[in-house]
């Protein structure tokens, strides 16, 4: 289990209140240092599981002091393991027990903390997502879907996939817009840079050519929802972030690219397909994202939040959803259409 170094900065002598609001949380140790600059500063480590407990007891009681502060450090080892020491501590009356059952194990600010990580309006965001581009156009031009999925390794877009879906799941609108920003900006440069490949390099596309991502099919929806999954949980349990990220960007970058590319080699009805595409992609990738996070108990620590969380959530679920049918049956009834201008 992973181990989480809390820091508490508080002004003045505090020991006997912070030991009292910690009294009923079990910890792996805490200890003080002396206050120093009508300063004190306390350590505590505990598992990560215990985390939220942790912050929530302290920031009830403390919140509103001057100088109050808590930062939170992942521990990469410790020797000995706490966990080697739970028989010792047991028996010495002290006892780590796990989450109880009614708490998230994850820490939100954590969640966020990492979900938001390079989640930025940058030049290196622009540059890569052009990359990324650039390489997958290639890969289709030539029909080679190894340089398709090697495009994917360098596409910047799992943060803001996964940063929407816990905007909604928590009723942020604040990290909603700037998610929505982010990934509209990563697809409206990927679209840009295939048009213009597509205007430099014309082609003609062919039923041969299964880069191109023409087609739509419910395993299509299979693996953007799994992707939206595994996304999820690459931030809330196991982080394969950089696998993932390819997984998320498998399932975006290439309709994108093939729709720029069909526009500016003129098949205005081929482009159809791919846009569908990667607008239901995008609906299943977030759909499953927010439910994920619902399934783990991911929601605000303050009861009113928690219920305007809520109503967010199941809005969300059936705006997606109904999204979700709509383009499905576009795409479905409406796939003759384009396919007539093959």
């Amino acid at each position: 289990m992973p181990l989480r170094l809390i820091e508490i900065r508080l002004p003045g002598d505090r020991t006997e209140e912070v030991s009292e609001t910690l009294a009923e949380i079990p910890l792996v140790e805490k200890y003080s240092m002396k206050p120093a600059n009508g300063r004190q500063i306390w350590h505590i480590l505990a598992f990560g599981d215990q985390v939220e407990a942790i912050v929530d007891a302290l920031e009830d009681n403390f919140s509103l002091e001057e100088g109050f502060r808590i930062i939170v450090f992942n521990i990469e080892a410790a020797i000995p393991h706490p966990e080697e020491e739970v028989d010792g501590l047991a028996e010495s009356g002290e006892r780590l027990a796990p989450a109880s059952d009614d708490k998230a194990p994850i820490n939100i600010e954590e969640l966020y903390d990492d979900v938001t990580h390079g989640m930025s309006i940058s030049w290196p965001y622009v540059t890569m997502i052009a990359v990324s581009a650039v390489v997958a156009a290639v890969g289709i031009y030539r029909d080679d879907i190894i340089m398709v999925i090697a495009a994917m390794i360098i596409a910047p877009l799992l943060s803001p996939a996964i940063a929407l879906a816990l905007a909604t799941a928590m009723a942020d609108l604040k990290l909603g817009k700037r998610a929505i920003k982010v990934g509209l900006l990563g697809s409206l440069v990927a679209v840009v840079v295939s048009i213009g490949f597509g205007v430099v390099m014309p082609f003609e596309p062919s039923a041969e050519m299964q880069s191109l991502r023409i087609q739509i099919g419910v395993l299509d929806v299979v693996v953007a929802a799994s992707a939206g999954i595994a996304g999820t949980l690459s931030f809330t349990g196991v982080k394969p972030g950089g696998v993932v990220g390819v997984m998320i960007a498998v399932a975006l970058v290439p309709p994108l690219v093939s729709f720029g590319m069909l526009v500016g080699a003129g098949y205005l009805a081929l482009a159809v397909g791919p846009l569908l595409l990667s607008v239901i992609n995008t609906i299943c990738i977030n759909l499953a994202g927010v439910v994920t996070f619902a399934i783990q108990r991911v929601e605000p620590r303050k009861r009113w939040e928690e219920e305007r969380a809520s109503k967010a959530l199941r809005q969300g679920v059936v705006l997606w959803l109904v999204l979700l049918a709509a383009l499905a049956a576009a795409g479905y009834f409406a796939g003759d259409y384009w396919r007539a201008f093959w």
